[in-house]
């Protein structure tokens, strides 16, 4: 949902979405793809993964950050599709 909301609010032009499947014009399928890589390597960059995995397990947040992987947001941003 947060990726979804994020794609609507940031693209200047229409964003039709259904879950994880985001449409627009052909003309502008290019900028929705660089969009969509910009939020998942700003994710990449934040604590909201770790937040909500926290709060599903009902737990308190360490307060030192706490890295879980070692992808990097340049990988993101430069990879020819986000999601395999």
């Amino acid at each position: 949902g947060y990726v979804a909301r994020q794609m609507i609010t940031r693209c200047s032009h229409t964003v039709f979405t259904i879950h994880d499947d985001f449409n627009c014009h052909p003309n502008y399928m290019f900028k929705t793809q660089n969009q969509y890589r910009c939020i998942l390597a700003e994710i990449n960059n934040s604590n909201l993964l770790l937040d909500i995995m926290y709060d599903i397990q009902n737990k308190p947040r360490p307060k030192l950050p706490v890295t879980t992987g070692t992808l990097k947001s340049s990988e993101i941003l430069m990879s020819q599709y986000a999601i395999a």
